[in-house]
Parts: structure tokens; C-alpha cells; sequence
């Protein structure tokens, strides 16, 4: 038998916003995002976003502080930008356009990227150590 979820999960097309009047000035790279909840979860439910991010493969897990229906989370957008939020100009299209582009563009198996990082890794240094010789003369 499956244990029970200890989230509930979200529907992915969640009506959100950006929290522009909540973000600060000093942390560009966090966007707080209104969220309209399809119901009022009691407080302390943990719920499970699916990002609407650039890449749609992300999700956001956070807790439930209060009551009501509209709730703030915070994303870095360091790891991933976000989509247009619905309702915004040609979301549609663009919305049919991201559903392509995750069908075409599968993320590689974990071990790859690591093996993509490293090797994209050495040259940096090499240029590194490059500059550090030359200014030292």
C-alpha cells in the first residue's frame, strides 16, 4: 500500500502574480508570487507547487502559515526563470510554445550533467591560472 502524501499536490495552471509590492529591492534575484489556492487549506498543510518556471520541471514545496486563499511564496530566480503569469499579453502562445519545448528538450540523466559540468569546469581554471601568471609578471 502507498503511505499517504504528506502534501497536497497543486494543480499546475494555479491562478498567480507576481508580488512586485513584496519583493526587496535588495534581493532582485527573489520574486515572491501571489498564489490563489483552489481551496483554504488548513494552516500547517504542506503543499506542493508545480513551478510555473521557464522550464516547467521545478516545483515548490512550502507550508501553509494562515488562513485563506491567497498565499506569497518565494522563488530564486537564480534557478530558474519565470513563465508569463496567466492573463498576461500572448500567454496563450506562449504557453503552447513551453509545452513544446519540455516535450523536445528532455532534462539529461543527472550522472550527464555532472560530467558536463566538470568539463566545462577545467577550461575556466586553465584560463584562471592563465590571467594569474600574467598579471604577476
Amino acid at each position: 500500500a502507498m503511505p499517504p502524501a504528506d502534501f497536497v499536490l497543486l494543480p499546475r495552471d494555479l491562478p498567480w502574480e507576481r508580488a512586485c509590492d513584496r519583493e526587496d529591492a535588495n534581493a532582485p534575484q527573489i520574486a515572491k508570487l501571489r498564489l490563489t489556492l483552489p481551496a483554504d487549506y488548513p494552516a500547517g498543510t504542506v503543499l506542493k507547487l508545480p513551478m510555473p518556471c521557464a522550464c516547467s520541471e521545478h516545483t515548490s514545496r512550502f507550508t501553509k502559515i494562515k488562513a485563506g486563499t491567497s498565499v506569497i511564496i518565494k522563488w530564486d530566480l537564480g534557478i530558474c526563470g519565470l513563465a508569463a503569469p496567466p492573463g498576461a499579453d500572448g500567454a496563450a502562445a506562449g504557453g503552447a510554445e513551453v509545452a513544446e519545448a519540455t516535450e523536445a528538450a528532455r532534462p539529461p540523466p543527472a550522472g550527464l550533467e555532472k560530467g558536463v559540468e566538470l568539463a566545462l569546469a577545467e577550461p575556466a581554471d586553465a584560463t584562471a591560472q592563465l590571467n594569474s601568471e600574467l598579471s604577476s609578471s
